[in-house]
């Protein structure tokens, strides 16, 4: 795991972590097939282990539904199980130091700013890492291959099927979440959010993602829906949803 400890001038310090995902792919890939379970959940989700408590899932599961963390991750992401030389091509598209590189700034880059304008960020330890898709997840294929989560300050996941496409979106994908860790660190979550702060939240993430690479990076979730659709299928479900959460 790399660390980048810096400081903005009145701010205080930051501590990004990098988590090598893919050095950890080539260990489960490497290994026995009955060690590829444990070896992912310490590597890859035992870091994250605030996270999951945050969420409430259970790192290891000992109820009867056997729902952990692993469940969770692999509905999005490579389970352990896949992990294996059959899919070296896939771990080595993301194992080049630039593309970390790429990643690292792009968080730096995305938490500076804020700092830049003056919020001084509750939260100091972030930790980030990108993650191989589930090439059977519906949502990745909505997303074209790419997504993430950011809503657990301090925590930020990239997810990607690893193509041309993708990877060099995974630095856009990667400011989006950022904006989000930010907003939550103001904005307290919990199950009772509405749909008014979520239209806020990815249009102000989304946005702010534009805002440092350019509208060229927008992702599918904006460029494929064109005005038609958006004003005459979307806007009047949003509408009537809003107006019934009101009342």
């Amino acid at each position: 795991m790399h660390n980048s400890h810096y400081k903005l001038i009145g701010v205080r310090e930051m501590n990004i972590k990098t988590l090598r995902s893919d050095r950890i792919y080539q260990k489960v890939a490497q290994a026995l097939p009955e060690d590829k379970l444990e070896l992912f959940r310490n590597e890859m989700m035992a870091p994250f282990m605030k996270q999951w408590q945050i969420q409430q899932i259970p790192f290891r599961a000992e109820e009867a539904n056997g729902f952990d963390v692993i469940a969770f991750n692999s509905m999005m992401h490579r389970s352990p199980d896949q992990i294996t030389p059959q899919i070296s091509a896939e771990i080595e598209q993301i194992s080049s130091e630039s593309f970390w590189l790429e990643c690292e700034h792009a968080v730096k880059k995305s938490l500076d700013l804020f700092a830049e304008h003056g919020i001084d960020l509750p939260v100091s330890e972030y930790l980030f890492t990108v993650q191989l898709g589930n090439p059977e997840s519906r949502a990745l294929t909505i997303n074209e291959g790419y997504s993430g989560f950011g809503g657990i300050p301090g925590f930020i996941w990239g997810t990607l099927l690893p193509n041309d496409y993708t990877i060099p979106r995974m630095k856009v994908a990667l400011a989006h979440e950022c904006n989000h860790n930010v907003r939550y660190q103001f904005i307290q979550w919990d199950h009772t959010v509405h749909l008014g702060e979520l239209i806020v939240s990815e249009g102000l993430a989304e946005n702010y993602a534009a805002f440092m690479f350019g509208e060229e990076w927008l992702g599918p979730w904006v460029t494929k829906t064109n005005a038609d659709t958006l004003n005459r299928h979307i806007k009047p479900v949003i509408r009537e949803k809003i107006a019934r959460n009101r009342v």
